[in-house]
């Protein structure tokens, strides 16, 4: 690293993947920074019984270990959240599992630091990034939406989802929250946040869906959680995926954000002066597989 810049690898959602291109690349960069689904995607068609999900998602931990070892292999810090397709003991806010094999799986890579609705330094820096994993669909933060939502539900299964789903999202939401005004209560002018994202911020060019076939189709579905972050605190920079047709780069006040896209053949390289505080510059590599 210069003593003057930092130069960010932010790769996209993988599902299982490689990163092909970066491995054939082999870019210079200091730090890797993801926002998860780096697992497979493979639990969809498993879950008619218990030793299908079992196996699936044994699949999934497995797939993700790979690529991390391969990431790891850099030997960089790589700094993540989890996404919606690893195996974190809640996602969307329903509890999945007994324990957290998210957490397990990241343990055995000294490199890798977990920022999920934490605050965590890179060393030697002024930079700290901040994190929001796992949701994968608009958050549920308010009273009047649960209210709205709970409107049209019958089924009891389904209004008790919502209620949990609504509880913990409220919960994560004053964590992040907490956390982005404890940094900012003693902020120096020389600090550099970034926010980490699973999911890219509701209601940009970045969280738009393009499917034909699906009933959401041109429509936003982004992180509620993240646009209110980004528009009470102004972190400089915001790094997220999710949405895979919605990669680029727009501006939310003076927030620069970037969509991370999908697949092993897409990456970005991000330069920070850390003397302005400043993106110097965000480049993309490769092509997008959507």
């Amino acid at each position: 690293m210069s003593s003057k810049i930092l130069t960010i690898l932010a790769l996209p959602d993988l599902h299982g993947k490689k990163p092909s291109l970066v491995l054939k690349h082999k870019p210079e960069f200091d730090i890797i920074i993801t926002p998860g689904d780096i697992c497979l995607d493979n639990l969809r068609g498993n879950t008619n019984n218990i030793k299908n999900i079992k196996q699936a998602t044994k699949e999934s931990i497995k797939k993700g270990e790979e690529i991390l070892q391969k990431l790891s292999e850099f030997n960089k810090p790589i700094y993540l959240v989890p996404g919606n397709w690893e195996p974190t003991e809640y996602t969307d806010g329903i509890k999945r599992e007994d324990s957290n094999l998210f957490e397990k799986m990241i343990s055995k890579f000294p490199l890798i630091y977990n920022c999920e609705y934490q605050r965590i330094d890179v060393k030697d820096t002024n930079i700290s990034i901040i994190g929001a994993g796992s949701t994968s669909a608009p958050e549920i933060l308010s009273r009047t939406d649960l209210l709205a939502r709970l409107k049209y539900e019958e089924d009891e299964e389904e209004i008790e989802e919502l209620q949990q789903r609504y509880l913990y999202q409220t919960r994560k939401f004053e964590l992040v929250d907490e956390t982005f005004e404890e940094l900012y209560k003693k902020k120096y002018s020389k600090n550099f946040t970034i926010l980490l994202s699973h999911n890219s911020p509701y209601n940009t060019p970045l969280d738009i869906i393009k499917n034909p076939f699906s009933p959401l189709h041109n429509q936003h579905y982004g992180s509620v959680l993240s646009r209110l972050i980004i528009e009470k605190y102004q972190p400089e920079l915001v790094i997220s995926g999710h949405i895979h047709e919605g990669v680029g780069i727009c501006k939310i006040k003076n927030s620069i954000c970037l969509n991370t896209g999908f697949g092993s053949s897409i990456y970005h390289i991000i330069k920070i002066d850390l003397e302005k505080n400043k993106v110097l510059s965000i480049k993309k590599f490769g092509k997008n597989l959507v």
